[in-house]
């Protein structure tokens, strides 16, 4: 019998539990696999199931240095039997630069570092290149696994938010989660607000690309945005308050937090209602996308 992806890579269905001393609760998708855990189980696995059903042997993607999309690439790869190419941003890095892509290389995804002006430009045309030097048939990933396949899967997300709440909130990298749980909120009869936390730092955000989405797919949601004044030292940097943030949640409450997202999200968060940006009498639902721990 074709086994399909979802047969081979089962997931535990998330829950929401409370977090402690504030009108939260987290919705914890980074324990519903043991390997591939968090949003990227559900970007991922439209690709993973087209690779199968066409006999596709080799995967191809792009990301960067903290990248947790090539790690769950990777994971993917060494657990499904699939040949991994990676695209990565900094040919002044290598596999031993840092941890996360040390571990990416020892499952077997060969790294192929490149400027980060020909990254920015031609991203997908090296992909290309590299993908026709193997002479087998091969599926490009676009970075961060962002495109209009995933949004079915991401919106699945949304069942899981099993109660009703004023605000959704959760990080925001490439865009494809969040444009999935819009879609699948907005089949609500009242949708929650919804905002979305990201640390870029350079200030570029996925506004237009998720709004793109969602346009191709007739959806207007009435009421989200990206927050982009929570930096905490930029995209990829540790930062003194979100690690003793990290630390204190997981004491109180065993949750634990990846230090490139949702460390920083959460406390932003916590921080907008402590403030009173946020009111405080009002229900929230954050989202755990998942992601390693610590930088």
């Amino acid at each position: 019998m074709n086994q399909s992806i979802l047969d081979l890579l089962p997931y535990n269905a998330p829950t929401l539990t409370s977090l402690q001393g504030w009108p939260i609760s987290v919705l914890d998708l980074s324990k519903i696999h043991p390997l591939l855990n968090g949003n990227k189980y559900f970007k991922l696995m439209p690709y993973l199931q087209e690779a199968k059903e066409n006999g596709i042997n080799t995967l191809i993607t792009y990301g960067g240095a903290y990248s947790n999309h090539l790690r769950s690439f990777a994971l993917a790869c060494n657990h499904l039997g699939f040949y991994g190419i990676a695209v990565v941003r900094g040919d002044e890095l290598d596999m031993a630069s840092n941890e996360r892509l040390a571990s990416i290389d020892r499952m077997g995804v060969k790294l192929h570092f490149v400027s980060r002006n020909d990254y920015s430009n031609n991203k997908q045309l090296i992909a290309e290149v590299l993908g026709q030097n193997t002479q087998s048939p091969y599926l490009i990933i676009p970075e961060g696994g962002t495109s209009a396949k995933v949004l079915n899967s991401c919106a699945q997300i949304a069942q899981y938010i099993t109660h009703d709440t004023d605000y959704v909130m959760l990080p925001v990298g490439s865009g494809g989660t969040l444009a999935g749980i819009l879609m699948g909120l907005s089949k609500r009869t009242s949708p929650p607000i919804v905002q979305a936390f990201g640390s870029f730092s350079n200030n570029t955000s996925p506004e237009a690309t998720i709004n793109k989405l969602l346009q191709e797919q007739g959806i207007d949601y009435p009421n989200w945005s990206i927050d982009l004044e929570y930096k905490f030292g930029g995209f990829g940097k540790a930062h003194q308050a979100v690690s003793a943030f990290q630390e204190a949640i997981l004491a109180q409450n065993q949750l634990a937090l990846d230090t490139v997202y949702n460390a920083k999200a959460l406390l932003a968060l916590t921080l907008k209602i402590q403030s009173g940006a946020l009111p405080l009498d009002q229900n929230y639902v954050y989202i755990n996308t998942g992601g390693m721990l610590q930088i």
